[in-house]
């Protein structure tokens, strides 16, 4: 069984421009994907501070099934996020993030609301109480026959230098805080290896985090890498859980308000032998291919 996927990262408001809307959707044509996904910080830094998110909007029109929160989305302020965004892109992933027992409390104890489906998608959390939580651990993607679980991991440094002060007294009062990664899959994954066909992890970390990943034995079968603006050399074709990092030219970026941003086509077989069995990437813009390699 193969399964192709497109996936970007890094936009940074990209999505509010309409000649990089219209790329990805030449280039979504062109390859015709299953799956789309993203990798966070897919908006402009304070973007979130506003009522209108074009950004997320224009993601779901072209189809995109889940998206891990990157530092920008997320902010300070993840429960008015979610007040204001949460209905326009629903499956905003983050299996490192916990609610704390004041929070369980006051919802209810709605932390242990039983796992709910909706068509095409599965998640742990019910989609109708979707607006007290900052995210979704994980969403099954349930498609052409196919059941995709793609989970994301958010950074740990989402608070600003200056906010520490602040957080060492606030600390036994903070509603959410983000868990060591390996921690995190190893407590999401027991439950959907039998459900899942295949695994992505969609990994908003620093490198440190995707070297500790791919360096365990957690059964999944991509690592998705974001939050570095830099280019991993294209894994061989046959490599079994590829680490894909590839969305910013920097080598040929002048202007860093305006980079090459790309889009990354990804075949997998994910029956028998899981394996990488291509991978491009193309500038959004011209469709040229910029595939990085050694």
């Amino acid at each position: 069984m193969e399964i192709v996927i497109a996936y970007t990262s890094d936009t940074h408001g990209e999505f509010r421009d309409e000649k990089f809307v219209k790329g990805l959707k030449t280039l979504i044509d062109e390859h015709k994907p299953v799956f789309i996904l993203d990798g966070g910080d897919a908006v402009g830094k304070g973007k979130f501070a506003g009522l209108h998110n074009p950004e997320l909007s224009t993601m779901v029109e072209l189809g995109y099934d889940a998206m891990a929160i990157g530092n920008n989305e997320f902010g300070e302020t993840p429960f008015y996020m979610k007040r204001k965004v949460g209905q326009k892109f629903p499956f905003l992933l983050a299996a490192n993030l916990r609610i704390k027992r004041i929070m369980a409390f006051l919802l209810g104890n709605r932390s242990q609301l039983a796992p709910q489906s909706k068509v095409g998608y599965e998640s742990p959390i019910p989609f109708d109480a979707y607006e007290y939580w900052p995210a979704h651990p994980y969403v099954i993607c349930k498609k052409n026959g196919i059941s995709l679980t793609v989970i994301g991991l958010m950074p740990n440094n989402i608070f600003k230098p200056l906010d520490n002060i602040v957080r060492f007294f606030t600390a036994p009062f903070r509603l959410i805080s983000p868990l060591p990664v390996i921690q995190s899959l190893q407590e999401v994954l027991p439950s959907i290896r039998e459900k899942s066909d295949a695994i992505i992890v969609i990994g908003h970390v620093s490198q440190e985090e995707n070297s500790q990943i791919m360096g365990s034995d957690i059964d999944f079968n991509l690592l998705l890498g974001a939050h570095k603006h830099i280019m991993k050399p294209a894994p061989e074709n046959g490599t079994k859980r590829p680490f894909i990092q590839c969305f910013i030219d920097r080598d040929n970026t002048q202007n860093e308000d305006k980079p090459n941003v790309s889009m990354a086509i990804i075949k997998l077989q994910i029956s028998d032998d899981p394996k990488l069995l291509d991978y491009h990437a193309y500038n959004v813009l011209t469709g040229e291919d910029i595939t990085p390699h050694t």
